[in-house]
């Protein structure tokens, strides 16, 4: 505690001064306890500092070249290089950089006129930075660009280091800037070139012009010339208006992409991730134009990919994240929940190289060649290993589970009781285990996606109003295994109708609000069920388990020709021959390899 005399008796007086005293100390307190300048305001300043200097020395740059034979031609040039050296020290001694002394020797680079020039550019801009002046400059750029003050002598000091590092590098991006922009002019000039070789084409149809009507290798430019000059037309614009160009913005180009794949008849969530994939590239790289993607943006996308949160998605709140604020929240996770699997990384690359190529098969000129396969990342698991396959003897244990045997009641599945709730958590897996179908076919089937053929009772997977498909072979009819009937799924399906539902398993459904996927509310019970009856699950089991075990049960069957299993699990067949030319696997046939599926509830499941 701290004690002042207020040097009076007079009461009145002790109390304006206190009064006056508590102004000074809170003030004086703010001034000590001030925050640092955000990341994001810095950025944005820093962004303009560099964009004007850049700008403004490219621009000198091109009034030297024209000006190249004038007397003060090579001075310029020494001028320019000692600022650059000279804000490279400063870059990295700071405000009080001094002359490196190994420079100054006979072994050095530098001539001794560069050397002098840097030496006193490096004085300058030392002495510039330490004044006054320059640090009120600087607060009122940083005010003016951000609308945020800067008055402590901290927040000073980042407005300086910012500055710094923005002109340093301003100067050493002034190459790179100039071959760009040299390297998209040439790229501009040889489209320009094939449109003229086009057009002259183009004029040869028009005129009926042949190979033996030409007498003169001069005539094929002279017509071309002559006819665009007759319509009043450049050379490069051959009829706007029926062939407009594509508009290159990647968000455009995805769209376009997008409409192929619905026309392609891809399911909505895989056509929606393709517009997913631009978007979180955006936000990544900051390239929003197809024409600007280079290998090393596409490298730096797998990279940032590494370094967000592996849920990355599955909320709604991330879209509305930038990528820096995808990182501040990554940065608070454990590591091994930070990055996305090599597997995602890879469909997301995928997805940018079949991007690309849609912007070139419309005639978008790209300025650079990127190979995504180079950048895909190793997957550890090989593609039989990434998920387990039931055993015939663990399903068994899982169908011994109260869900199937008997349990208190609705909401209390896993204490053992006399109940049985047929619902979509109990038909789900069993319907699963002897059809090989997906969860979400399963979960979303709804009553008029069961039918009758020939006495041959069937499921439909295909499209309906609650569910699309996720490939052209994923639309088949399966036919209802026996031992399901047994145990009551056509009573199920009339209960269903009775009461007017649509859906075959109405618990499954998402709840209102949500854009989660059929299916997914099986989740806890399903989970629980699996740890309670393996042990913990060691082996992560999970509901696609039990797709591969009937997929596996089939292939072992030798008897049964592999196409009849591909149209029973709805897989697409890699020969030709039999995608192009085959026909659907009749009922009968599918029939007689259902019922040799194992039924692994036969003996626990209630009836």
């Amino acid at each position: 505690m701290l004690q002042l005399s207020l040097q009076t008796t007079d009461r009145r007086i002790a109390s304006k001064l206190g009064r006056e005293m508590s102004v000074e100390c809170d003030r004086m307190l703010d001034t000590h306890d001030v925050k640092d300048l955000s990341p994001r305001d810095l950025a944005i300043w820093a962004k303009q500092i560099f964009a004007d200097k850049l700008a403004r020395l490219t621009h000198q740059n091109m009034v030297v070249r024209t000006s190249a034979n004038g007397p003060n031609a090579a001075d310029n040039l020494l001028w320019d290089q000692a600022t650059a050296r000279a804000w490279n020290l400063i870059e990295a001694q700071g405000i009080n950089a001094v002359w490196p002394a190994h420079a100054d020797c006979e072994a050095s680079p530098l001539s001794p006129a560069e050397v002098d020039t840097a030496k006193r550019m490096l004085a300058v801009l030392t002495e510039t930075m330490k004044s006054p002046d320059k640090a009120a400059s600087l607060r009122s750029s940083f005010e003016g660009t951000t609308g945020q003050s800067a008055t402590a002598a901290q927040q000073v000091v980042q407005l300086m280091q910012t500055y710094i590092q923005a002109m340093a590098h301003a100067h050493r991006s002034v190459s790179d800037l100039e071959e760009g922009r040299a390297a998209g002019l040439r790229d501009m000039l040889d489209a320009t070139r094939c449109e003229m070789i086009a057009l002259e084409n183009t004029t040869f149809r028009e005129q009926g012009v042949v190979q033996s009507d030409v007498q003169d290798d001069n005539f094929v430019l002279t017509a071309a010339i002559s006819t665009a000059s007759d319509r009043h037309e450049p050379l490069h614009q051959v009829s706007a208006a029926t062939s407009p160009t594509p508009d290159p913005a990647m968000m455009a180009v995805v769209a376009r992409l997008m409409d192929d794949k619905r026309a392609d008849n891809l399911r909505v969530a895989t056509v929606t991730q393709y517009g997913s994939c631009i978007e979180l590239f955006t936000k990544v790289t900051g390239i929003t134009d197809v024409r600007d993607v280079t290998q090393t943006t596409a490298s730096a996308f797998r990279d940032g990919l590494r370094r967000i949160s592996c849920s990355y998605g599955k909320s709604q709140a991330d879209k509305g994240l930038s990528y820096n604020e995808l990182l501040q929240k990554a940065a608070s996770l454990p590591r091994d929940r930070v990055g996305l699997s090599a597997t995602t990384v890879n469909r997301h690359l995928d997805h940018l190289r079949q991007v690309l190529e849609k912007a070139e098969s419309e005639g978008i000129v790209l300025r650079h060649k990127v190979n995504t396969s180079k950048l895909r990342l190793k997957e550890k698991k090989r593609d039989r290993d990434k998920r387990a396959v039931f055993r015939a003897e663990e399903l068994e244990k899982v169908f011994q589970h109260t869900i199937w045997t008997g349990h208190a009641n609705a909401t209390r599945r896993h204490k053992v009781g006399t109940d049985i709730t047929k619902d979509g958590q109990y038909w789900c897996p069993l319907i699963a285990s002897v059809t090989g179908a997906r969860l979400e076919e399963i979960a979303a089937l709804t009553v008029s996606d069961i039918g009758t053929e020939d006495g041959i009772p069937y499921f439909i997977f295909d499209e309906n109003e609650i569910r699309d498909v996720k490939t052209e072979a994923s639309r088949r009819r399966i036919p209802i295994h026996s031992a399901l009937i047994s145990l009551g799924l056509m009573k199920h399906v009339d209960e269903m109708k009775r009461r007017k539902s649509s859906a075959l398993f109405p618990d499954l459904a998402p709840r209102a609000g949500t854009k989660t996927k059929y299916g997914k509310r099986l989740g806890y019970n399903w989970r629980f069920s699996l740890a309670f009856a393996l042990d913990g699950n060691q082996r992560e089991l999970c509901f696609h388990s039990i797709r591969h075990f009937v997929n596996k049960s089939i292939r072992d069957m030798h008897d049964v020709p592999r196409l009849v299993r591909l149209n029973i699990v709805g897989q697409e067949p890699t020969d030709t021959n039999d995608r192009v030319y085959a026909e659907e696997t009749e009922l009968p046939v599918m029939q007689n390899v259902i019922e040799r599926l194992p039924v692994c509830w036969s003996q626990f499941a209630s009836k």
